[in-house]
């Protein structure tokens, strides 16, 4: 089986509401989808999506540059591919639009291999348990919703059956952020999870300050308080406290997570 042809395509969203975090205000959110042929075999599908900005130069690596690299090889050597096509070429990067424009393709040629074999992706990525997996649902966190909004939301999260609710924080006065979280942590009760997420907006003495504030409520762990490639930031909060601190997300190479872990970061 040989890769034949890979075509790329651009798809911008309008979002009934506008979405926003500690970084970021979305009206529109933008899709980049690869579609990767086959001479003998099922077609696969990937995408991902961008946050705003990016997405002409990631069309314009996936089709000039990256997909010719894939035309006549086999998909089945995907761990093979993307060594060559990103982890090697760190010229180019190794986060943002690079990986996101490598990243469609390869979850394309998984796509390829899993419908090849006949076998959920899950089973062949080495899954052995088929049982319901616990999710949580940050859709309804996002920090341009009113407290009432957030407060609503919560509660229909845990009604749904989510087993947790994430809120974004880093209003521009922490008095705010402590307000909602407070309202949403009454709203679902004592015990159930309700993680926040700060996407790296602050410094290290802003993410202790915040920390300190919002402890008492119970939060199930603490997303990114610091740029996300700040090590030693996210070293020291989590020695700093008992809240969990979270990172990984933006991490690509097993060598920055190696990284985190040298650092003393628990995961």
């Amino acid at each position: 089986m040989r890769i034949t042809a890979i075509d790329i395509y651009w798809l911008r969203l309008p979002l009934a509401a506008q979405v926003a975090d500690a970084m970021t205000d979305l009206s529109s959110w933008d899709f980049i989808a690869a579609k990767v042929t086959t001479d003998d075999g099922p077609v696969g599908w990937g995408y991902n999506c961008t946050i705003g900005e990016g997405s002409e130069m990631l069309v314009t690596l996936l089709s000039k540059d990256l997909a010719p690299r894939f035309i006549g090889r086999d998909p089945f050597l995907v761990r093979r591919l993307w060594q060559e096509i990103y982890l090697d070429r760190y010229f180019t990067g190794i986060t943002g639009v690079a990986v996101q424009g490598v990243a469609a393709i390869e979850i394309a040629l998984w796509d390829i291999i899993a419908k090849a074999c006949g076998q959920p992706l899950w089973r062949l990525l080495g899954g052995y348990n088929d049982d319901r997996i616990p999710a949580y649902n940050t859709n309804g966190g996002w920090l341009g919703f009113t407290e009432a909004e957030l407060i609503v939301n919560a509660k229909s999260t845990q009604q749904a059956g989510f087993r947790g609710f994430k809120m974004k924080i880093g209003k521009p006065e922490l008095s705010e952020d402590v307000s909602r979280v407070a309202a949403v942590r009454k709203a679902v009760g004592p015990d159930y999870p309700v993680m926040v997420d700060a996407n790296g907006r602050w410094d290290l003495v802003t993410a202790r300050r915040s920390i300190d504030a919002i402890s008492n409520f119970n939060i199930y762990w603490f997303e990114e308080p610091v740029h996300p490639f700040d090590v030693a930031g996210h070293a020291a909060l989590a020695r700093a406290t008992s809240v969990p601190i979270l990172a990984g997300e933006t991490m690509y190479d097993p060598r920055m997570f190696r990284d985190f872990m040298v650092a003393g970061y628990r995961y």
